[in-house]
């Protein structure tokens, strides 16, 4: 299995420095890339992908909290752990999903604590995806019978009185309603506009424009979109399924 790729951020080099040397023994992690402020934390994270953020509050340009705001538009599976010299930012920590608070100077020991506690996490996660990649979702359409995976599948878009049901290899049709399929699929199926259900599975990015946000997926060339009335809804279905 791949290491979990972890960003660092922190205006103060030396810790930094620190960090990297106390992962650098954990073969189920990975440094990815390292950000000295805010901004270049968010576009590190847009650039890497990782799946756990290590980082200061304090930072110049923009601070942590409000950085992390930002990356969970676009990456919204992402965790993360708040490493600080202030306790002051606790409860707004925890109100953003964060997996852990450490104050420092940060122990070898306790910085090992919250990467377990991130490692179960991520485990977790993985043997979830394992277990409802099972699943199959039946489908009838003039007159014959598919079955598909409900891992296969990035998103379903209304057209006209139909359905179009986006796999990587296929898109099927159906004459269901988007309400009818949505009662079919599971947690991971998010009714994100009038128009699209997005397997939340698959989402790489979600960027802002106009009246709504577009929705990238992960090898996949087509986008969703999602209401900017559903957004912050959205949002915080995908910190939960993530949890």
């Amino acid at each position: 299995m791949k290491p979990y790729k972890i960003l660092i951020a922190d205006d103060d080099r030396p810790s930094r420095e620190v960090l990297k040397q106390f992962i650098k023994p954990l073969p189920q992690f990975d440094v990815c890339g390292e950000a000295s402020n805010g901004d270049e934390l968010i576009n590190q994270s847009a650039v890497h992908q990782p799946d756990l953020i290590l980082m200061d509050i304090c930072m110049p340009l923009i601070n942590g909290i409000n950085a992390i705001k930002e990356i969970i538009k676009f990456s919204p599976h992402v965790k993360f752990i708040i490493i600080t010299g202030h306790e002051k930012f606790a409860v707004e920590a925890f109100n953003l999903s964060a997996l852990d608070y450490i104050v420092k100077p940060v122990e070898r020991a306790r910085l090992f604590t919250a990467l377990q506690k991130a490692a179960a996490q991520f485990d977790y996660m993985n043997r979830e995806k394992e277990r409802v990649s099972a699943k199959k979702l039946l489908m009838k359409n003039k007159g014959s019978v598919s079955f598909i995976a409900y891992d296969d599948i990035v998103f379903v878009e209304k057209s006209e009185r139909k359905a179009h049901i986006h796999t990587l290899s296929q898109v099927y049709e159906t004459t269901d309603t988007l309400d009818t399929l949505a009662r079919k699929l599971d947690e991971r199926f998010l009714s994100a506009h009038r128009s699209f259900i997005i397997n939340i599975d698959w989402i790489e990015n979600i960027t802002p424009v106009d009246e709504t946000f577009k929705v990238s997926f992960r090898n996949y060339s087509e986008t969703a979109h999602i209401s900017k009335h559903k957004i912050s809804s959205i949002q915080k279905a995908i910190q939960s399924y993530s949890r």
